[in-house]
Parts: structure tokens; sequence; C-alpha cells
């Protein structure tokens, strides 16, 4: 909705990330976003890591939606995530076998 903070990041889908404050005052005092997700948390990797795991699947990567993100209960958005790209997360092994 055009809301930007002190280092607001816009990303693909017109979403953007704020790891400041400032967001915080602003959803608040009803100036913030109009739609909004607070996340806490940390990930970090070595330089060339993350391109490691993507490259032996380590991450599955979901199509963008609003819905899922903001419509979507919290119990429900991982497998409504593999389900927006057409993979049944029932079908999903924890761990490789040998046939």
């Amino acid at each position: 909705d055009g809301w930007e903070g002190e280092d607001t990041i816009t990303i693909e889908g017109g979403w953007a990330l704020t790891g400041t404050i400032d967001v915080l005052r602003a959803i608040a005092g009803g100036t913030g976003p109009a739609r909004w997700l607070a996340a806490l948390g940390y990930a970090g990797w070595s330089p060339g890591q993350l391109d490691e795991e993507l490259t032996r699947h380590g991450w599955f990567i979901a199509p963008a939606s609003d819905a899922l993100l903001f419509d979507a209960k919290v119990e429900s958005r991982w497998r409504q995530a593999f389900l927006a790209a057409g993979i049944d997360s029932r079908m999903l092994v924890a761990s490789p076998g040998a046939a």
C-alpha cells in the first residue's frame, strides 16, 4: 500500500520488509501499512551456503501470494504453499529411501 519506513526494502509482488521499530509505531498509530505480518527470527549463511542449499533443493520456493500470507490460517500455510505449486505435501517423505 506504499508505506515505507527507515529501512524498508520492497520485494517482488509489491511486498515490503522493514526491520526497524518505526513500522510498529506507525501500525500502533494507525498510519502504518494496511496489511502487515510481524515475524521475529534470524537466519545467517556463510558465503555461498544459501546458493548451495538452493542447488541441493534444501528450500522450497512457493509462488508469492497475499492470500497465503494474510488470509490463510497459520497452521495451514505450509500445506497451502505446496498446493499452490501443485504438490500434495502428504506425499513428501522426511528422508530418502532405497528400493
